[in-house]
């Protein structure tokens, strides 16, 4: 993606990039500050100075919202369509995103294919912290919905583990407060 001269300093890329960053209504404690400035750096490493970067984020906002009622993410949506009317140094090139997840919940819904393939007919690579997705490649299309497919499982058991501790919790109170009633 970034190409390196002689000196070792990395390229200025064209175009723009794109930060995406989300955090759920029940994380009400916390901000996207640390998603953004991980993903500013990694932009930064790949060859977008910061007067190249876009933000887009949305606090307080569930990815199993539909595309339409996620603020940010649909003001990215229509920044990357726009992207005829721009002159190619505006025009969008690279979303960066924590991780696949970060942008949907429900794979089956059409806002996903809706949003790969508006990326994809305009050359808009996704850029998580571990990989490069380049959606005009169906591999990469492939591997993205693998790793969304992944991510998503492990986010799954995560949430059930934390809900049988709290359960157990609940219990135990329970249980505690019933013995010092007797």
């Amino acid at each position: 993606m970034t190409q390196q001269d002689q000196t070792n300093h990395v390229q200025t890329q064209r175009g723009r990039a794109a930060i995406y960053a989300r955090v759920a209504q029940e994380a009400r404690t916390q901000t996207t500050q640390r998603q953004t400035a991980t993903l500013i750096e990694l932009a930064n490493e790949q060859g977008y100075p910061n007067e190249q970067i876009i933000v887009y984020e949305d606090v307080g906002v569930s990815a199993r919202k539909p595309l339409a009622m996620r603020g940010a993410l649909s003001d990215l949506l229509t920044a990357i369509t726009k992207a005829e009317q721009e002159p190619e140094q505006e025009r969008i090139h690279s979303v960066f995103v924590s991780s696949t997840y970060r942008l949907f919940r429900d794979l089956a819904s059409g806002d996903i294919a809706s949003f790969l393939h508006t990326c994809a007919e305009h050359n808009v690579q996704i850029v998580t912290l571990d990989m490069i997705y380049d959606l005009t490649d169906p591999a990469h299309t492939a591997l993205f919905r693998s790793q969304w497919e992944l991510e998503r499982q492990y986010i799954t058991a995560q949430i059930k583990r934390l809900n049988a501790g709290k359960r157990r919790k609940r219990q135990a109170r329970g249980k505690s407060e019933q013995e010092k009633e007797q």
